[in-house]
C-alpha cells in the first residue's frame, strides 16, 4: 500500500503502466535488481500490505528479484487484477517470457469457469522449491532453466502449468474452505 515509499519514480510509472497494459511491463528490469543488490547494507526500506477476506499471508523479498506485471480483464466483473511475477537471475531468460503470462491465463479461466477473482493482485514467485506451493494472492514456483540459460519443453511447460495450478488455489481452498 506504499508504493511512493518504496519505489522510485521510474519504478512508479512503470508500475502504472502496467495497471492499463495487457502484456507484462518490467517494472523492476534484471539491471535494476542487480543494482540494488549492490546498496549499502544499511538502506532499509518498509513494504506495507493490507488484504482483505484473507486466510493466510505470504510474502517474498530479494534485491535479486527483477519484478514485471499486467492487468488482467475479467469477464463478468469490473474487477481488474494484477498478473505479476517475481524471479532472481536464476530464473532468466525462462520467467520473464512466461510466468506473468500464466498467472494472466489462469486467472483468466479460473474466473470464467468457478467465480471472478476477488483480490487486486496474482503473484508467482520463482523460490527455492521444485514444484509449488499456494497463499491468497501469492503462489511460489520452482522450475527455472539450466545454469548456461536453456530449457528444455518439460521444463516450459512444467512452469507454466504449475502456475496455472497454484494460482487456482487462490479459488480452493484459499476462498472456498
Amino acid at each position: 500500500v506504499n508504493p511512493d515509499e518504496v519505489l522510485t519514480q521510474i519504478q512508479r510509472e512503470r508500475l502504472e503502466t502496467a495497471r492499463t497494459s495487457d502484456r507484462p511491463v518490467m517494472i523492476v528490469p534484471r539491471e535494476d535488481a542487480e543494482a540494488l543488490c549492490e546498496l549499502n547494507p544499511d538502506g532499509t526500506k518498509t513494504w506495507r500490505f493490507h488484504a482483505d477476506n484473507v486466510r493466510d499471508f505470504a510474502w517474498a523479498s530479494s534485491s535479486d528479484f527483477a519484478w514485471d506485471a499486467m492487468v488482467v480483464d475479467l469477464e463478468g466483473t469490473d474487477n481488474r487484477p494484477m498478473a505479476m511475477s517475481y524471479w532472481p537471475r536464476e530464473g532468466d531468460p525462462l520467467w520473464d517470457l512466461y510466468s506473468t503470462h500464466a498467472v494472466a491465463h489462469g486467472l483468466e479461466q479460473f474466473s470464467k469457469h468457478v467465480f471472478p477473482y476477488p483480490w487486486p493482485v496474482a503473484i508467482s514467485v520463482n523460490g527455492p522449491i521444485g514444484g509449488g506451493m499456494e497463499y491468497p494472492m501469492i503462489t511460489f514456483n520452482g522450475p527455472r532453466p539450466e545454469k548456461d540459460g536453456t530449457y528444455s519443453k518439460r521444463t516450459k511447460y512444467g512452469l507454466i502449468s504449475v502456475i496455472i495450478h497454484e494460482v487456482g488455489h487462490n479459488w480452493f481452498p484459499m476462498i472456498v474452505n
